[in-house]
């Protein structure tokens, strides 16, 4: 499949996902005309119709999901795409109102650990285990190996 057809396939998605949509959020109308302008509104005035604020938030995602970006890093990413898009851009600026944009649609975010080598998410029958049932390492490091710099520490 090409990237152009994967496209048209995720735009259609897109709108079958929020008219299932509808009968859930039908006594929350502020949060589906929310996502439903989002759909509908281009990223730039002139942009391609597959590019809406919706998704292409959804999109840049799905990246960020993929590769195990950082909040920080996808955060520096959409600040330089909105100063190289035009000024009338409507892409989100930060992870927050990334989040803000898909959290109505069901696209909440639950954290998880994973051991260092990540080999084992702490998550079901690992969930409260010190060690890494594959590698060994430490979970998480005893709070005697972890020190905070005294108010002292920090004022000097």
């Amino acid at each position: 499949m090409t990237n152009n057809e994967e496209d048209d396939v995720h735009v259609d998605r897109l709108e079958k996902m929020i008219q299932d949509m509808e009968d859930h959020f039908m006594h929350q109308p502020d949060i589906l005309n929310s996502l439903v302008d989002d759909s509908k509104n281009l990223l730039y005035p002139g942009c391609n119709d597959k590019f809406s604020r919706l998704s292409t938030t959804l999109r840049l995602c799905k990246l960020k999901v993929k590769h195990s970006w950082s909040d920080k890093s996808f955060t520096e990413m959409l600040q330089l795409f909105g100063e190289i898009l035009l000024t009338s851009n409507v892409l989100p600026t930060s992870t927050y109102q990334t989040k803000k944009v898909l959290c109505p649609m069901g696209m909440n975010v639950k954290k998880m650990h994973a051991s260092p080598n990540d080999c084992v998410l702490f998550q079901n029958e690992h969930e409260d285990p010190d060690i890494c049932p594959k590698c060994h390492s430490i979970h998480f490091f005893p709070p005697q190996l972890v020190t905070k710099p005294t108010k002292k520490e920090l004022a000097k």
